[in-house]
């Protein structure tokens, strides 16, 4: 693609030109490949700037209803809670997430599989797949993985792009950092899935999610 193609696409992804301007549809008709990878990262994008925008209203509010007593005992609590999430992640995660689906826009008709990371927010999970693929005997990585003493990691799979609702495969790793699955784990798989990689709390009995990854959207190779 040329540089005009690449600043085309990513000013859709952005929202800044609409899905029916003339110049975006003729790329579609010389590339069709590229209409559904752009319309998911165009969606995503979107996502996450509502996350981002929600994020910073919570958090200016928070800030004007606390005390000077309040801010002392965040201080305070700051150093054993760095294993949580951070409120600004989902920003990071959206400029991340657009240069992976520049690079993915890009690798045309290669034919050599490569690992997918889908998500890299500098301090948080990072789940790789290699050639976008769910299969059997094929392992799925999850990096930048700190799991304190009273954690777990997971690995969740899911119907749809929303995760609305149960997960339709969980598979829990304690402190593995890996999953391979066997042909029995996909039998009852739809042919596409959502996956994402979880930091769960363990205290109390409890299964409290403190860390996770977007959706990765993987296709079933059986």
């Amino acid at each position: 693609m040329s540089h005009q193609d690449d600043e085309l696409l990513a000013s859709f992804v952005a929202g800044e030109i609409s899905p029916d301007a003339p110049a975006l549809q003729a790329l579609f008709e010389r590339r069709p490949d590229l209409r559904t990878k752009a319309r998911e990262l165009a969606q995503l994008h979107g996502q996450l700037e509502r996350e981002a925008r929600l994020e910073r209203e919570v958090i200016a509010e928070a800030r004007a209803s606390t005390t000077e007593f309040d801010r002392a005992r965040v201080v305070r609590a700051a150093a054993p809670a760095k294993r949580r999430r951070a409120p600004m992640l989902w920003a990071a995660a959206a400029l991340v997430t657009l240069a992976v689906g520049a690079v993915l826009l890009r690798q045309g008709n290669d034919s050599q599989p490569r690992p997918v990371p889908v998500l890299n927010d500098a301090q948080g999970l990072r789940l790789v797949v290699v050639g976008g693929e769910l299969r059997a005997g094929s392992a799925l990585t999850i990096e930048n993985a700190s799991v304190g003493l009273n954690q777990r990691l997971k690995i969740e799979l899911f119907a749809d792009a929303q995760a609305t609702g149960e997960a339709i495969f969980v598979k829990k790793l304690d402190a593995a950092t890996q999953w391979t699955p066997n042909p029995g784990d996909l039998t009852a798989l739809p042919a596409t899935v959502f996956a994402r990689a979880v930091i769960v709390s363990a205290e109390d009995g409890g299964d409290r999610v403190e860390l996770e990854s977007p959706l990765l959207r993987l296709s079933v190779s059986r």
